[in-house]
C-alpha cells in the first residue's frame, strides 16, 4: 500500500498533520497503526565535518591525524578515550520508515471521519484470525438535516483491508467513494466525541 513516502500535511477543521489525499482523515497521530516509524541515522558527510572541527578543538588537529596517531602509538581505535571523545559527536537525522511488509495495527476505540464529513468508522474490535488480524468495526453515516451520526452497518476487513478503505474510501464490498450525499434520517446517533 505504501508507495513511496506518506505525506501528512493536509489540514481539515483547523487542525493540520492528515494524511494527504486520502478519502478519510488520518491524522499522524496514527503513524504507528500504519507501520510509520522514525529511526536514526547518522549522516557520514556532515558528521565527517562535525568530527573534525572537534578534534581540531579539542585535540588541536583533523581527526584523521588523530586517528592516525593513536595508531601510530600502537593502540586500538575503540579502546582510545580520544578517539572515543570524538565519535560522540556526529549529525543524526530522524528518517521516516515503512515497514515491509507493512503490519497494519489498528485498535479498538480507533475512530476516523471522512474528509467529505458523510462518513465515519468506528473499530470495534480486533479478531485474531489465524494468522490475520481482522478490524470489526461501525460505519456511521452523517444525517444532513441534524447533523448527527446514524449507524449503518458493521463490517469486517483484514488490516490492509482497512487501511485501504482509509485510503480510497473502498476495499473488498464497501464502496464509500460512490456514495451519493442522499439525507439519512435514521436517528441512531454516534455523537461527535472522539
Amino acid at each position: 500500500m505504501a508507495s513511496g513516502k506518506m505525506r501528512f500535511t493536509d489540514s481539515a477543521r483547523g487542525i493540520d498533520g492528515f494524511a494527504a489525499e486520502w478519502f478519510f482523515l488520518v491524522h499522524k497521530a496514527f503513524r504507528p497503526a500504519l507501520d510509520i516509524t522514525f529511526r536514526q541515522r547518522i549522516n557520514p558527510d556532515k558528521t565527517k565535518e562535525i568530527r573534525d572541527n572537534a578534534s581540531y578543538r579539542i585535540f588541536g588537529k583533523s581527526h584523521d591525524a588523530l586517528k592516525k596517531e593513536i595508531l601510530e602509538r600502537g593502540e586500538q581505535l575503540a579502546d582510545s578515550p580520544q578517539h572515543q571523545e570524538i565519535l560522540r559527536y556526529a549529525y543524526r537525522e530522524s528518517v521516516e520508515t515503512v515497514g515491509s511488509p507493512q503490519q497494519f495495527s489498528f485498535r479498538t476505540t480507533d475512530g476516523i471521519e471522512s474528509r467529505c464529513g458523510r462518513w465515519y468508522v468506528q473499530v470495534l474490535e480486533i479478531k485474531q484470525i489465524g494468522p490475520e488480524e481482522i478490524v470489526v468495526f461501525a460505519l456511521y453515516s452523517r444525517n444532513a438535516v441534524t447533523g448527527k451520526w446514524n449507524k449503518t452497518a458493521t463490517h469486517e476487513l483484514s488490516q490492509p483491508a482497512f487501511a485501504q478503505l482509509l485510503r480510497l474510501g473502498q476495499s473488498g464490498h464497501i464502496d464509500l467513494s460512490q456514495q451519493s450525499s442522499s439525507i439519512d434520517t435514521d436517528e441512531n446517533e454516534l455523537g461527535r466525541g472522539r
